[in-house]
């Protein structure tokens, strides 16, 4: 789940051709700086898994599919993108910042959580 607010404006350094998809090297410090393996990030409102990262690029792989349905289609090298790290359960907590009082129940492998939030004080 994204919140659709862009967090960072990024960079592609590679555009690898492969069989039937391309792999991304993207830069972009801010979203990666928590980003790991198998974590979610979306690039130009496209969703994308991490195959890997570093401290300032992170590598998706990208099916011809979406290429063909999606900006991401138009890359090049030095193109400029909207970055977004995605909403997952095991850092719902930091990614709102605060907006939330207690997430009350979490199930592994769910897709949902349970939350509690303060009542608003008038």
């Amino acid at each position: 789940m994204s919140t659709g607010i862009v967090e960072e404006l990024g960079s592609v350094v590679v555009l690898d051709g492969l069989a039937n998809s391309v792999r991304l090297t993207v830069r972009g410090p801010k979203v990666v700086s928590d980003a790991a393996h198998r974590d979610s990030i979306a690039v130009n409102g496209c969703c994308l898994t991490v195959v890997s990262s570093d401290e300032e690029t992170f590598r998706v792989v990208v099916m011809a599919d979406s290429l063909d349905k999606t900006s991401l289609g138009a890359l090049v090298p030095g193109s400029r993108d909207n970055l977004k790290a995605d909403i997952v359960a095991n850092d719902v907590g930091r990614h709102l910042g605060g907006q939330l009082s207690t997430i009350v129940g979490r199930h592994l492998g769910a897709s949902s959580l349970q939350c509690d939030h303060l009542k608003e004080i008038t």
